[in-house]
């Protein structure tokens, strides 16, 4: 699963072939994964074998099926190698001199290449990628062997690249099983029958190698560290464009400092081993339109293990410095306090500040107000005080003249004595209404002056 559990796993391999029967074979191409068998018992031979597949989860086998596929590879290949030379082929060998010397006038007359036909075309047809011949039925079959001078004719198309191959091979069975391999399949294509080569047995036995090498160097970089690559190119074949690939890697610390130093492989995301790096380009060469490599890069157990002590050497010395500076920290920490304190008590200042300042700013204007009230009353009481002097003045004067009357009364009163008695009740008369307006004027500019005095206190 995606999530790295497995699902049903086999113990025993009678429960691998009763769940193979429902597993997909898939291959990896440049345009992404393809059903090898594209319907029941339709094979397409050009695609290389790279897993199966179970309800969309890849399927993993054990190496012992990779090893006996290799095994059934290898046992067909001299047998496809040595075709015309095997034992039961003596008498096909023996008869090619009398066939020869028949044939010549056949071959003369109707332009028939005997290399391309009968015995001689099926060995060069193994030694290729393969080929296709005639289907014959029963009767000639029948034929066929009685022919022993190949008076019938029976043409061979050898096959020398995958593209000749036809994509939609019917052959006898509806998937190959594990363990199994494309080496023992024969197929038929409309009216022609498919033959395997040797080339095409040995390009697949590589396959195989390359995928028991895989598996284990596989199994080496999760504990030593590794990189796998797995190179598919597209070469122009005589028919149409098809697909080789070639799998290899290497474990160990330099595997890995080389795949790292590719600016391409070192600079990706996946270079962490979380995913697989695909790369892909078109080489300048006539043969090959476009490669694609994918690589995947396992650090391994080792390393892993040396990045965590590298960690617990740099974190120790880290660890040591923070505890040596708690102290520290906590004080910072208590003078951080102690600002933001200080910062509080500066904003409760400043708002308590534009407070009274607006309130002493209201209080001198009053005060202000009532200095000017305070000089206005000065004023006026300086000017009562002022009046009031005058009017002493004035008292005083008269109160000095009367005692100058008084003293030039017997003197009147000899020579005038009718005269100076009636002017002096006149004078009396008429100070005593002034001292009693003066007396009056007195009291009024006292309580004046009182009442001014009180106001001021109030003020």
């Amino acid at each position: 699963e995606s999530a790295g559990s497995f699902k049903p796993y086999y113990t025993h391999s009678s429960e691998v072939d009763n769940a193979a029967n429902n597993w997909v074979l898939k291959s990896k191409t440049i345009d992404g994964d393809k059903n090898v068998f594209e319907s029941k018992n339709h094979l397409n031979p050009t695609l290389r074998i790279s897993h199966y597949e179970e309800n969309n989860y890849p399927v993993l086998i054990n190496q012992r099926y990779l090893e006996e596929s290799a095994k059934n590879v290898s046992s067909h290949l001299p047998f496809k190698k040595y075709w015309g030379a095997m034992p039961w082929r003596w008498g096909s060998l023996l008869m090619e001199v009398p066939r020869e010397i028949v044939g010549f006038p056949i071959e003369w007359g109707a332009g028939r290449n005997p290399r391309l036909q009968h015995y001689l075309g099926r060995v060069a047809m193994y030694k290729t990628e393969g080929g296709e011949t005639e289907h014959h039925g029963f009767f000639r079959k029948v034929a066929g062997a009685l022919d022993v001078l190949n008076f019938l004719p029976d043409p061979v198309t050898p096959y020398y690249d995958l593209s000749q191959f036809p994509a939609d091979l019917r052959v006898g069975q509806s998937t190959i099983m594990p363990g199994e391999s494309e080496a023992a399949l024969s197929g038929r294509y409309k009216d022609k029958d498919i033959h395997l080569g040797a080339r095409f047995l040995a390009r697949l036995l590589r396959y195989y190698q390359e995928d028991i090498n895989a598996a284990r160097l596989r199994t080496l970089a999760h504990f030593r560290g590794g990189v796998s690559e797995f190179v598919i190119s597209e070469m122009q074949g005589r028919r149409k464009p098809y697909e080789e690939s070639q799998k290899k890697g290497d474990v160990g610390e330099k595997a890995l400092v080389k795949a790292l130093s590719d600016k391409d492989l070192g600079l990706s995301p996946q270079a962490d081993g979380s995913g697989e790096i695909v790369l892909s380009g078109k080489p300048d060469d006539i043969w090959v339109n476009r490669v694609q490599k994918t690589v995947h890069i396992d650090a391994g157990a080792q390393e892993y293990q040396a990045d965590s002590r590298q960690a617990r050497d740099y974190v120790s010395p880290v660890e040591k410095e923070l505890s040596s500076n708690k102290s520290d920290l906590a004080a910072l920490k208590r003078k951080s306090l102690e600002i933001e304190r200080m910062r509080k008590t500066s904003e409760v200042l400043d708002s308590n500040s534009r407070i009274a300042s607006d309130s002493l700013g209201k209080d001198v204007y009053g005060r202000e107000i009532r200095v000017l009230s305070q000089k206005e009353v000065e004023d006026r009481l300086r000017a009562d005080r002022a009046r009031e002097q005058s009017l002493q003045k004035r008292i005083s004067w008269w109160q000095r003249y009367v005692r100058r009357l008084e003293k030039l009364e017997p003197a009147l009163q000899v020579s005038f004595p009718h005269t100076i008695s009636s002017l002096k009740d006149k004078i009396l008369s008429y100070a005593a209404k002034i001292m009693i307006f003066l007396g009056t004027l007195a009291t009024v500019a006292g309580a004046i002056f009182k009442r001014k005095k009180r106001r001021k206190n109030v003020l």
